[in-house]
């Protein structure tokens, strides 16, 4: 009894020492893009490219980031003979993740144009971490997309990759997406496993 006691008059005393974060599911990552998170200056910095509008190939990273949909990105890639789109995100710790700088030196040693995006927003870790690439980063427009939950990134999969991408279990998870003059080709999960 007297255990129970010190027990049940201590918890209070713990209370004030134990703290919970509870996010709202349209605050997290994977789950939204977190876009209504961004500060109006941070918003200045991304440039959404209307439906019509091509994304140029002649493009350098400029400091801000370009939201795409899958379409103008596929027109963008069909200039190059081999283009790697990594889906990059700037908190992952897998060992799929790698530096953007290694990422763009392998692709320069092996003739690949690179493209990164991201799904979700975070400023100012994003800019930051992305702004050694050559050509600026992209983020899934999720305007276009009519949502900015989740199922957008399935939309653009589905218009980059082809209806089939998530039919085939072999290609979850996999960040390094392979394209031969716009078409996509492969899907690897280490980019080491390219060549």
């Amino acid at each position: 009894m007297r255990a129970k006691l010190c027990l049940f008059l201590l918890i209070p005393m713990f209370g004030g020492c134990i703290t919970f974060e509870v996010k709202k599911l349209s605050d997290t990552p994977g789950i939204s893009n977190c876009y209504h998170l961004v500060s109006e200056k941070d918003k200045k910095s991304i440039v959404f490219l209307s439906n019509e509008a091509k994304l140029d190939t002649a493009l350098r990273n400029d400091g801000k980031i370009y939201a795409v949909n899958a379409m103008q990105l596929l027109d963008c890639m069909s200039h190059y003979d081999s283009c790697l789109l990594y889906d990059w995100s700037w908190n992952c710790a897998s060992s799929h993740c790698i530096l953007l700088s290694a990422c763009e030196d392998y692709c320069r040693k092996y003739n690949y144009k690179l493209f990164v995006f991201t799904t979700y927003y975070e400023f100012p870790a994003m800019q930051t971490q992305s702004s050694g690439l050559s050509f600026p980063l992209l983020v899934v427009n999720h305007q276009y997309y009519g949502t900015d939950y989740k199922n957008y990134i399935k939309q653009f999969d589905d218009e980059i990759c082809g209806s089939d991408y998530y039919d085939h279990r072999k290609n979850w998870g996999k960040r390094f997406l392979v394209f031969k003059k716009g078409k996509f080709d492969r899907a690897v999960s280490e980019i080491e496993l390219l060549n």
